[in-house]
């Protein structure tokens, strides 16, 4: 009897326990590395909104190809020390079959030969250009962001195709978003047989650019192209528009973020910024993702990033109806087949070998402190 009773015990606990494999084999677990906590916790509070929306609504419509989505999120402080524990945790402790982040492209950088080693697929949201564009890109990325490559070339189409400048001055901020930039910029322009009629760098933090706009003035400056912080580049708007206020000023992505418009306020207002996302856009998927937000979280989304990573889940979530399967290769794989997916950013998105899913951005106009946009353009 008593031997009966252990081999029904055993075949139930036996039951139990592929009972629970096959459930956890039925989920897909996403991490989102960014930072929640510190002065950048604005990063992780849209990674994680826009994912989390993406993730309810695919597991309320069944799933997709038998497969649920699982979202969770460690905190990389926005800092490359603390993105590689971060990632550690997320693929060795929490079983992640993917990783959505970083915001910044330093801690993309930094966890890169972690992802590479453990073949676990990251969907990356930074934009500095050598994420994907070297000669040893990494086969498990795929980024659903621009790249800094991309918004130079819009910026310089944009500004000698359609408005006629031929002379461009450049202010950047002296770290690496900055400094990459810059140097996109000087690419674009080559490529064209042109070259900038003055470069001027600043400092993070720095609260005086009385001498850098005024070199740019003596240049003969028709247009500054700015890729800088979001402070930084208020105050560039706040004291161009006194020092040179005839010159046209271009900013980067940051400069269609809530953050940038509430500093610059009025003196932002007939600049332009290249983004992948604007709320004052009217395209019906846009408008239906607003909503959707709304609903949720009874706010309307913060800035560019919510959009591309709830972008991003549905990207993934083709990716697995493709591969018909939760082999992270074989979905990997699948992403090169996707091809003029649109997006809630208003976007499509064609992912090319290399990982990149963005070849084209929005012109945008600030206009009573919004981001209007005037123009979708190639890269």
């Amino acid at each position: 009897m008593k031997g009966t009773f252990r081999i029904i015990l055993c075949s139930l606990l036996l039951v139990l326990a592929l009972t629970a494999f096959a459930a956890a084999n039925d989920v897909i677990r996403i991490g989102v590395l960014a930072a929640t906590t510190g002065p950048n916790a604005t990063y992780g509070r849209s990674l994680n909104s826009g994912a989390q929306l993406a993730v309810e609504e695919i597991n309320a419509a069944g799933g997709v190809a038998g497969f649920k989505f699982e979202l969770f999120a460690e905190d990389s402080q926005h800092e490359p020390a603390a993105a590689t524990t971060a990632a550690q945790r997320m693929i060795y402790t929490r079983n992640a079959d993917v990783i959505l982040g970083d915001a910044a492209s330093t801690n993309v950088f930094a966890i890169e030969p972690l992802v590479r080693r453990e073949g676990i697929i990251n969907i990356a949201m930074g934009s500095a250009t050598r994420l994907t564009q070297t000669d040893n890109p990494n086969p498990w990325l795929v980024r659903v962001r621009e790249y800094d490559l991309l918004t130079a070339r819009v910026m310089v189409n944009y500004l000698v195709d359609i408005l006629g400048v031929e002379k461009i001055g450049i202010l950047h901020m002296t770290e690496q978003f900055g400094v990459g930039g810059k140097d996109d910029i000087v690419a674009c322009l080559a490529e064209r047989g042109m070259k900038p009629v003055a470069i001027e760098a600043h400092n993070p933090a720095d609260r005086d650019l009385t001498g850098q706009l005024l070199n740019l003035r003596r240049a003969g400056a028709e247009a500054i192209v700015s890729f800088s912080g979001v402070t930084e580049m208020a105050l560039l708007c706040r004291q161009a528009s006194q020092l040179i206020p005839n010159a046209k000023l271009v900013l980067s992505s940051v400069g269609a973020t809530k953050g940038f418009l509430d500093i610059a306020g009025e003196h932002a207002n007939g600049a332009l910024s290249v983004a992948a996302y604007s709320e004052h856009n009217d395209d019906p998927r846009v408008q239906q993702f607003i909503r959707a937000f709304e609903d949720r979280y009874g706010e309307r989304p913060f800035d560019f990033f919510v959009a591309l990573s709830y972008d991003a889940v549905y990207l993934l979530a083709e990716a697995v109806k493709i591969a018909g399967t939760n082999d992270r290769a074989a979905i990997r794989e699948a992403f090169n087949q996707i091809e003029g997916f649109k997006g809630a950013s208003g976007l499509s998105y064609t992912i090319t070998p290399d990982g990149q899913a963005l070849h084209e951005m929005f012109v945008v106009e600030i206009q009573d402190g919004k981001p209007i946009v005037l123009e979708r353009v190639q890269g």
